[in-house]
């Protein structure tokens, strides 16, 4: 009877599934990429400034190609943040079309894209190893987020990351100088066995502090908060028996809603 139930669910699931038209299906992705989309952009506006403002230029034509390109993204940025908020005002949670505003993110997100491509080929060997590093950690954590961000559409997040990490790791690969020394010695396999060695020693202490962290946690808060529910009467989880009720389920009062707003 149970296993028959279970068939009858499942079918009913998939059935749901499929009859989801097609643009329901993109307005969700266009609302979660969009939406998302907020942090990333300002992260982008003050990654690139940083990178711009903090380390200096080699000549003033370099300054000026920086400048340039430094505008750009500040503008593709924010005419991007524009668009974002239109559609916060007049699209979110409507039944738009989201053929166009997908559209507009994805033109938007291979301008943010390019740009970040060109700014690693042009200026590369113009880089001293401390800007070198930076970048490369500032790329690293930009495609990190990209990830999150852009989850909904795979296309999407794998030109961003592609546009990120490859022509700056291609540009390190190729170069035949020493400056990329000092970042490729922390791969050496010299270091090897202290690595492993310090892996060890952080399973070991995390194997000792987690349970004394989590019995504290569990004696100094949770039990407390118990015992004081138990001696006020308090059955928050519906775990003591009524024997004047038939029945312990829950009507739900208000229907499950959609997956847009999972953040």
């Amino acid at each position: 009877m149970e296993q028959q139930q279970n068939v009858r669910r499942l079918h009913w699931l998939n059935t749901n599934q499929e009859s989801i038209p097609k643009v329901e299906i993109e307005r969700d992705t266009t609302d979660m990429l969009i939406g998302n989309s907020f942090v990333g952009l300002l992260m982008t506006i003050f990654a690139f400034s940083g990178l711009f403002f903090f380390f200096e230029s080699e000549s003033p034509a370099a300054f000026h190609q920086k400048f340039q390109l430094w505008v750009i993204m500040v503008g593709v940025c924010l005419a991007r943040l524009i668009d974002s908020i239109y559609w916060r005002i007049n699209l979110a949670g409507r039944a738009y079309r989201p053929r166009p505003a997908l559209i507009r993110f994805a033109a938007g997100l291979y301008v943010t894209g390019s740009l970040w491509a060109i700014y690693s080929v042009s200026f590369y060997n113009a880089m001293s190893t401390t800007e070198l590093a930076a970048t490369m950690v500032v790329l690293a954590a930009m495609a990190g987020g990209a990830g999150t961000v852009l989850s909904p559409n795979k296309n999407l997040v794998g030109f961003y990351s592609t546009a990120l990490l490859v022509p700056m790791s291609l540009c390190a690969l190729l170069d035949e100088s020493e400056k990329f020394f000092i970042l490729g010695v922390l791969n050496s396999k010299l270091l090897t066995p202290l690595n492993k060695l310090w892996f060890k020693f952080g399973i070991l202490l995390g194997s000792i502090v987690s349970p004394i962290v989590m019995g504290a946690v569990f004696f100094i808060v949770v039990t407390p908060i118990g015992l004081i529910m138990r001696f006020l009467g308090k059955d928050l989880l519906r775990i003591n028996k009524n024997k004047l009720v038939s029945t312990y389920w829950i009507n739900r009062e208000k229907q499950k809603g959609t997956m847009k707003k999972q953040f």
